[in-house]
């Protein structure tokens, strides 16, 4: 029995002194700036992005070399495994007396039976042909064009892209620090009101107060313990999506600076919204895009009209043969120079269905572009208004964070003299609480306001947001 004791209290200190000597994993800090700069680098959606611009910038190309004329070259090289022979068999044919009649036979021709080979049992071809495109109605050259114009599409998806990334970066990274202070206002809480608890519970004790009183503050207590954990969740679930975006596993060795992007506290008037709304306008990539998509549907509707019309192509040929057919052991060159002409006179009606769609869509392109104009719009109308809202919930939190802090210590010191109640400091004390959370989520919904008119407008990028950043807060 004192054997056991003796082995299990050993391994119970071997257990501890081991804990006790393991060497922590060392805590990783991460500021604003570097966690941008590591979504910008993980994100799928963002390098899938930087491929389709590769990928068009290559289809470019292909459609610039279809501008350039064609050569294609041949070479035929035939050996024969015995040399082939040339087999001349004539035979004897009567001659007739020219002025007889009857006609008679006078006498008989010699027969001819003989044989020869060809001097060589290889013969060796080249050919180089040249296809030069004349008349396609523009069909080449406006391939190009659309070539060029998804090329500048895909630069400019590529860009939105960034902006929405970065948009929602900051969008987890604020709502982290949103929890961050949660919590610290909840612990600061949940510590004063354990004091609170403390003192009124020795006040019982000596008569001062009466048990319900102790009572109620126990129950603010247990409900900013609650408030702690809820508060833990939240910062938890705030982390894992931040370390999501970076592309690393969950952990507490991640440490986020407590700064927020903020900006100067500004309204925004009527004519500055409208200077927004038409910078957003002229540089928003999705009207861009949609700009260029009436240019690529008026393209291919010209595509269209040219199957109308023939193809023409310049063609020129160069072919070299040794040995020739003259059976002399030498090349023979020959030259042609031509034009092709193709047209095709039915096909069903399908170029004129198919001119019809091409008109249906480049008019549908025009309606998206409108439509695209009136959304980017109203947008941005409605990001200036959450601005100054937000501005506005920023003053008012702080005015009443103000108050309830002054009222806190007001009631603090009439608690002492005994001039008003324990439930009446309690509640001046969750007023303290609540306005301080007000106050930090009015910082946060200001600077994703700000960061939501500047991604709308297509103002937002790194320097933007590290010019910004401040601490909010102690």
């Amino acid at each position: 029995m004192n054997n056991n004791i003796f082995r299990l209290f050993f391994l119970t200190f071997s257990i501890i002194t081991a804990l006790s000597l393991s060497t922590p994993a060392a805590a990783q800090s991460i500021d604003f700036e570097d966690f941008i700069r590591q979504v910008l680098q993980y994100s799928h959606d963002l390098n899938n992005a930087s491929n389709q611009v590769y990928i068009s910038s290559q289809q470019s190309i292909s459609a610039r070399s279809n501008l350039l004329p064609r050569i294609n070259a041949a070479l035929n090289h035939t050996w024969f495994q015995k040399t082939p022979e040339l087999s001349i068999n004539i035979p004897s044919i009567p001659v007739y007396d020219p002025v007889a009649v009857p006609p008679q036979i006078i006498g008989m021709t010699p027969p001819i039976d003989t044989s020869f080979s060809i001097s060589s049992n290889e013969i060796t071809t080249a050919q180089i042909t040249l296809i030069q495109p004349v008349f396609w109605g523009g069909k080449i050259f406006r391939n190009y064009q659309i070539a060029g114009i998804n090329e500048n599409n895909s630069e400019l998806l590529f860009q939105s892209v960034k902006i929405k990334t970065i948009q929602q970066a900051v969008t987890a990274y604020c709502h982290y620090v949103e929890t961050e202070y949660y919590l610290r206002v909840a612990l600061a809480a949940e510590s004063t009101l354990a004091d609170h608890a403390s003192q009124i519970r020795i006040m019982v004790d000596q008569g001062v107060m009466l048990e319900n009183d102790y009572a109620k503050s126990v129950v603010f207590w247990d409900n900013a313990k609650l408030s702690t954990e809820k508060a833990y969740n939240a910062r938890s679930m705030a982390m894992m999506n931040l370390n999501r975006m970076i592309g690393s596993d969950f952990t507490d060795t991640l440490i986020i600076k407590d700064s927020l992007p903020l900006f100067e506290i500004i309204r925004i008037d009527p004519r500055q919204e409208q200077q927004m709304v038409d910078y957003g306008l002229e540089n928003r990539a999705e009207l861009l895009v949609a700009e260029n998509q009436i240019a690529i549907s008026e393209h291919y509707e010209n595509i269209t009209r040219a199957r109308f019309f023939p193809d023409i192509n310049f063609t020129t040929s160069f072919t070299a043969m040794e040995p020739n057919f003259q059976m002399q052991n030498q090349w023979e060159t020959n030259w042609s120079v031509g034009i092709n002409f193709s047209y095709s006179l039915f096909e069903g009606g399908n170029r004129l269905s198919q001119l019809h769609i091409s008109n249906a869509t480049a008019e549908i392109s025009r309606e998206n572009y409108i439509n695209q104009q009136e959304l980017i719009e109203l947008e941005i109308r409605q990001y200036c208004d959450q601005v100054n809202e937000a501005a506005t919930s920023i003053e008012i939190s702080r005015n009443k964070l103000n108050t309830a802090q002054e009222n806190l210590i007001l009631a603090q010191n009439r608690f002492h003299f005994g001039t008003i109640t324990n439930s009446e400091l309690l509640d001046a004390h969750s007023l303290k609480v609540q306005c301080e959370k007000d106050l930090v989520e009015a910082y946060v919904n200001y600077t994703l306001s700000v960061t939501n008119l500047m991604a709308s407008t297509s103002l937002l990028d790194l320097k933007s947001l590290d010019e910004n950043i401040m601490e909010v807060l102690p």
